[in-house]
């Protein structure tokens, strides 16, 4: 089960109604209509540098196969936008149990709980459902549940299952842009989607966009794939390798990529075309301070949201390639930042 926690009526008492609400963050996000990539990860400490594409988590139902819905069009009570990056925390510093998340401009307005062991968080593309990881091939549609106070002590139980195509164990999940379309990699290294097993010829999947088209990657090169079709990605004089990557997300009718960050500013984003010519985004802005950042997540029109350290302090950052760098919350009562994670859309 997930318990509803708004921090801003008391301390873990549920608020809201049993009516559908909107998506939280709707307002006030990326104006870019497509729906983004991959969420995964985004750890505070770094995690996999490719944690924010490979790990991506998708959504069908337990006996669903790959690539369909698969939940009967289960719609969770609460959920997302999936063009904005969330922040994953802890209402309580060191209580595995109180795991919420939260737009990082609004912490007051968090949602939770999850179950101590969780990953892998990745917004649905059509409807901003939340799915996750709660342990090996056990993926599962985060579900709110509207209880009187604290904090459940198995918050998973009624998390909707999302079930394993025959014979695959599921080891990472795909979101198709605006869609419940999805595409899961199995342990084995066979990729699948609802029209049966993926040829990536050897590369791996790092997103997948409008209309199924495939980002992927080997070590120096990427390829955007549609059926039997390749279209090699023209990276010119960028300098990115597969081990380089810090997050993919589908952006329109193509994609974006960031670099991990190796020093106080997001390296420039690429924007793939879809015929794979690419481009550069504008370089990001300084932020004010000391800052270290450890993992950075992308939205649809270009702007990094980013966990680091400013001023020593654990601190969320949002970089808009348009000029403005901006602190845009700082570790404090209600929500802790260790161990946090970024997720967002497909």
């Amino acid at each position: 089960m997930a318990l509803l926690l708004t921090l801003s009526c008391s301390s873990v008492i549920a608020c809201g109604s049993e009516e559908h609400p909107s998506p939280i963050g709707a307002t006030g996000g990326s104006s870019a209509a497509a729906a983004g990539g991959g969420g995964s990860g985004g750890g505070a400490t770094g995690g996999n540098p490719n944690g924010g594409s490979a790990g991506s988590a998708g959504a069908a139902a337990s006996g669903g196969s790959a690539g369909t819905a698969g939940t009967g069009g289960v719609t969770p009570l609460v959920t997302f936008d999936p063009n904005r990056v969330y922040v994953q925390g802890l209402s309580t510093p060191g209580d595995c149990r109180t795991w919420v998340v939260a737009l990082p401009e609004s912490p007051s307005d968090a949602q939770g709980t999850f179950p101590c062991e969780n990953n892998q968080l990745a917004l649905r593309g059509q409807d901003g459902a939340l799915a996750y990881s709660v342990a090996a091939n056990d993926y599962r549609l985060w579900e709110t549940d509207f209880i009187a106070s604290g904090f459940p002590p198995a918050p998973e139980t009624n998390d909707v299952p999302l079930g394993s195509p025959s014979g695959c164990e599921v080891t990472a999940q795909f979101f198709e842009v605006a869609s419940n379309e999805r595409v899961v990699q199995c342990g084995d290294g066979r990729v699948l989607s609802s029209a049966g097993e993926l040829d990536l010829q050897g590369d791996t999947l790092l997103g997948v966009g409008k209309s199924g088209v495939l980002l992927t990657a080997s070590a120096g090169a990427f390829a955007l794939r549609k059926a039997n079709s390749v279209t090699p990605v023209e990276l010119g004089s960028a300098s990115l390798t597969l081990e380089d990557v810090e997050h993919a997300r589908a952006f329109g009718d193509g994609f974006l990529l960031l670099a991990r960050p190796a020093a106080s500013t997001p390296p420039p984003a690429l924007r793939i075309a879809p015929d794979g010519s690419v481009t550069q985004l504008a370089d990001y802005p300084t932020a004010t301070g000391m800052i270290v950042l450890a993992a950075c997540r992308l939205e649809p029109s270009g702007v990094a949201v980013c966990l680091g350290y400013v001023d020593s302090t654990e601190s969320v950052l949002r970089f808009d390639p348009q000029g403005t760098a901006e602190v845009v919350y700082q570790e404090a009562d209600g929500l802790s930042l260790a161990g946090a994670r970024l997720f967002t859309g497909p």
